[in-house]
């Protein structure tokens, strides 16, 4: 079981108004592949300053397909109308793995409705989620680091339609017209003026394929594999260097994978005011919150040059400030 706990500190005069908000909008989640119940926890008798909400998965890969649908889309855009007066700190979000669990005997007939194992109409689970947080890191394969990157570095057919309308110039040596007869990927030339092949990969003479020729599907992909865990891995080297603690939360372990992929990490370790307030949002010491540190990434030479990428980018790290 994969379980997520979003905590909102939120002032005391809202409190009707966002568990108000939340139940008008809780519904959207229902009919997802995987869900198994949410839960918003009110505080009691000073016992906590925060509201929790508390979504139970089966298992990670149900949330994280949920992460890229269209209820997950339209849940945010509702979160994003919240009243920032509601809010006295940051939201954080905690992710965990069940590490045990139990639950209370229940009768027979409820074996055909899920069990202990629980489904939507299965027992109630008598336990908290196990102390065990998820997994530092998701694995190079990951599908939504994998889509993002794709859609925005370009397959071959968008590639070969930019180079055949002019707005993509060939690199020299490559003849991509030939390219495009044969069924393989186009050397070209990238906005930075660099030769680039294959899915965003930056020729460096040292591939073990000529890349000026054409290169075919299964290199292109083993390259993309050996890029993705190159960058993956320097990314967990820069949110070290920046004392984030990013286990478990994906959504900027891939946010900061595909900004080394996109201007390697050298020059995102430049973003040092973004970064700042990225490694504050993350850690939840109140400063600053993931918006802002989307603001600051926005205010760049790199988001001027991808524009709509740094937009789609940024609002993934905006959502994780309105989960309710």
């Amino acid at each position: 079981m994969f379980v997520t706990m979003n905590r909102f500190t939120i002032d005391p005069d809202h409190w009707d108004d966002f568990e108000a908000r939340f139940r008008q909008r809780a519904g959207l989640v229902d009919g997802e592949p995987g869900f198994i119940r949410n839960s918003l926890l009110r505080p009691v008798e000073n016992s906590s300053e925060q509201h929790i909400v508390m979504t139970l998965w089966e298992s990670r890969q149900d949330f994280e397909n949920w992460t890229r649908s269209d209820s997950f889309r339209k849940a945010h855009q509702r979160a994003r109308e919240t009243p920032r007066e509601w809010f006295i700190a940051p939201t954080k979000l905690e992710v965990f793995e069940s590490a045990d669990q139990s639950a209370a005997e229940q009768p027979a007939a409820a074996d055909h409705a899920g069990g202990q194992d629980g489904g939507k109409d299965g027992p109630v689970i008598a336990g908290m989620p196990g102390e065990k947080e998820q997994q530092a890191w998701i694995e190079a394969g990951d599908d939504a680091l994998r889509e993002s990157i794709i859609r925005h570095e370009g397959n071959r057919d968008v590639i070969c339609a930019m180079l055949k309308g002019g707005s993509l110039k060939a690199a020299r040596g490559c003849d991509w017209r030939q390219c495009l007869e044969e069924g393989v990927w186009p050397a070209y030339v990238d906005s930075k003026g660099l030769d680039t092949v294959g899915i965003g990969h930056l020729i460096t003479g040292n591939e073990a394929y000529d890349a000026y020729a054409g290169v075919s599907d299964a290199d292109v992909q083993a390259q993309f594999e050996q890029d993705v865990q190159a960058h993956m891995d320097a990314a967990k080297k820069l949110a070290d260097e920046q004392g984030m603690r990013v286990a478990g939360n994906f959504v900027v372990q891939r946010f900061m994978t595909e900004m080394c992929f996109n201007i390697g990490a050298g020059r995102y370790r430049g973003f040092r005011n973004g970064l700042k307030k990225l490694a504050s949002a993350v850690n939840g010491d109140g400063q600053y919150t993931y918006s802002q540190a989307a603001d600051e990434h926005l205010d760049s030479q790199w988001a001027r040059q991808v524009e709509t990428r740094a937009i789609e980018m940024t609002d993934m790290l905006r959502a994780l400030d309105r989960q309710a």
